[in-house]
């Protein structure tokens, strides 16, 4: 894939966009019409004849708590569970059958949204939708995902300008299939959860042929890295963008209008961006048209552009997500990541039962270890402790850093 020069908005441009966009806001956008820089917003489905469709947990109930700081949440279809770094279990809410795909934790830890594949899809278009267990202990229903949209990539954020203390919502994206042409005009919107309950639409500022992928956080932050995929001849290559809202630099950024990025890195791993505490994150990188060799860098908020993280390379036993099998790196502690082997990703390829462990990454020097964390299918996220992001990094701080 031949790579573009890396990109970093201007303020002034942005602005610039934003002014335009909010002019010309009556006017309703075409798909492939934007120029390089502009505001893109890809118009969302018409589902409101479906708003009365009850999905498999409409009307259930769970038991609210405070989940336990740095464990792992797993889901196997019947059972919400909470697994320590040591191993061990504990039973969060046993619940109707259902095919849990991703999983979300609120910065505070009472709040957790999941996305669940619909059967049957054929019959009425709705392939999954989206649930809040809140803390009071019900379950909400969302938003639902209907062809040729599907639902991905739940996270908890906070606005740009809030501190700890502000309210978190919650962001997902709906997403077509980027290999199937007559489907991108139907593709992706990233949309927001406002704190009376309703589903608004988020502005974000890419550029024409490109769309939000997956969006990574620490839970509840205000600030965030945004995979970017390309509408081109290979739609898997995408582009690592950390949103620069939280500077304040364009006064206009909200939490339904993102305004700033810059760009991180290029990468054609599937693998998302793995946030280890409030200001450090950790990039998959792969290149496919290379040696495949899978590596990593690591950020510090606010030291992107003042210094360039090496590159790590990882060991060689480790999966890069390329392959057949679906999983999703997880945060372990501040410098530890739990990765699956290449072996077991092949292994659960062929075989939907298969089990195993994790493997226990060190985020700075790539090697490798067991881990005592058993690995099964079904969704998985990390439960984040009570850190909150706070910005204002100097030069000093980020040299120290390296």
């Amino acid at each position: 894939m031949k790579r573009t020069k890396p990109r970093l908005w201007a303020t002034a441009l942005v602005l610039l966009v934003a002014i335009t966009a909010a002019a010309c806001s009556h006017k309703k956008p075409t798909a492939g019409s934007a120029k390089p820089g502009t505001v893109t917003q890809t118009p969302i489905d018409d589902t409101t004849k479906d708003r009365d469709f009850r999905g498999p947990w409409t009307g259930q109930h769970w038991p609210p708590q405070v989940l336990p700081a740095g464990v792992m949440l797993h889901d196997s279809g019947d059972l919400l569970e909470t697994i320590r770094p040591d191993g061990t279990r504990t039973e969060v809410w046993k619940h109707p059958h259902v095919d849990v795909t991703e999983l979300a934790v609120s910065g505070d830890r009472r709040q957790i949204a999941a996305i669940i594949a619909l059967p049957d899809s054929g019959k009425t278009g709705i392939v999954d939708a989206l649930y809040v267990l809140d803390a009071q202990g019900e379950v909400n229903q969302v938003d639902i995902g209907k062809l040729p949209q599907n639902l991905t990539s739940p996270i908890f954020l906070r606005r740009p300008s809030d501190q700890a203390q502000g309210p978190e919502r919650l962001y997902w994206i709906r997403q077509g299939n980027p290999y199937d042409p007559e489907m991108r005009k139907a593709q992706a919107t990233v949309s927001v959860r406002d704190t009376d309950g309703s589903v608004k639409a988020v502005t974000v500022p890419l550029r024409d042929q490109e769309f939000p992928g997956a969006i990574s956080a620490w839970p509840g932050s205000r600030t965030f890295t945004l995979n970017v995929l390309f509408h081109v001849a290979e739609p898997s290559g995408g582009e690592i963008l950390g949103s620069d809202d939280y500077l304040g630099f364009t006064r206009v950024a909200s939490f339904e209008r993102w305004s700033a990025f810059g760009h991180r890195a290029f990468t054609d791993s599937s693998l998302r961006t793995v946030w280890l505490n409030p200001v450090s994150y950790v990039v998959p990188l792969v290149d496919g048209h290379a040696s495949q060799q899978f590596s990593l860098q690591r950020f510090e908020v606010g030291c992107e552009g003042v210094m360039t993280p090496p590159v790590i390379r990882v060991d060689g036993t480790v999966d890069d997500g390329i392959g057949d099998t679906s999983w999703t790196p997880l945060r372990l502690d501040d410098d530890h990541l739990l990765v699956l082997s290449k072996e077991l990703a092949s292994r659960a390829a062929q075989d939907p039962t298969a089990t195993g462990s994790f493997l226990r990454l060190d985020a700075l020097t790539g090697e490798v270890q067991p881990s005592k964390v058993a690995w099964s299918r079904g969704a998985w996220t990390a439960v984040p402790d009570d850190r909150a992001f706070e910005s204002g990094l100097t030069v000093e701080k980020c040299k120290s850093a390296q």
